[in-house]
């Protein structure tokens, strides 16, 4: 699946495989893993850094993509939906924004996923 392709589903669609890519992501990192980078990037050494990069490149999401994501002055998911014009669920930019917004206070990924999956409820 592309970026693209998955911006064209449904919310609903987008909700599921948005949760499911956080799923995928906290699995593979562990759910006691924290993000630690003092710079917050969605990019770092040409890889996908935090937790929400490594959903969206799991979405389709290239790293040129990211990087145009860290370029912009307010870079948290919120902003850079609402920059870049991307038609993505409401619930799912909130659940992505509340994970984000978690690991970005220091809280283990699986609480981030937790916090994210209540939004979706």
């Amino acid at each position: 699946m592309t970026w693209e392709e998955f911006l064209a589903l449904s919310d609903g669609e987008q909700e599921i495989k948005g949760l499911a890519a956080l799923r995928e992501t906290v699995a593979e990192a562990g759910e006691d893993f924290i993000y630690r980078d003092v710079l917050c990037a969605y990019v770092t050494d040409g890889t996908p850094a935090c937790l929400i990069a490594q959903a969206a490149t799991k979405l389709g999401a290239s790293i040129s993509t990211l990087l145009g994501w860290d370029g912009l002055e307010q870079g948290d998911i919120t902003n850079v939906a609402i920059s870049l014009n991307y038609p993505i669920s409401e619930r799912l930019i909130t659940a992505w924004a509340t994970a984000q917004s978690q690991q970005d206070r220091r809280a283990t990924w699986g609480e981030a996923l937790r916090r994210a999956e209540v939004v979706l409820r």
